[in-house]
């Protein structure tokens, strides 16, 4: 549960995705591990190619159903 709150942030704008840029390469990942500082936080996309979702109604530790889940391909490539 770690790693999904810290690819998440609050903003004005609503909830954003956050992934990690490689400094030397340009590289992005995601989800954003924090543990190197090669790697800079970065703001993702807030759109992409939806492939599939699901709604998952029953109770996961750490959410409160329903939870929906996807499969989405940012612009960013991850």
């Amino acid at each position: 549960m770690d790693v999904i709150m810290r690819s998440l942030r609050e903003t004005e704008r609503g909830w954003v995705l956050l992934g990690e840029r490689e400094r030397a390469t340009g590289k992005v990942r995601f989800p954003a591990m924090g543990d190197d500082e090669d790697w800079e936080q970065v703001e993702l996309a807030g759109e992409g190619e939806l492939f599939t979702w699901s709604t998952i109604r029953m109770p996961v530790a750490g959410f409160e159903p329903p939870l929906d889940v996807a499969y989405v391909r940012l612009p960013e490539g991850v």
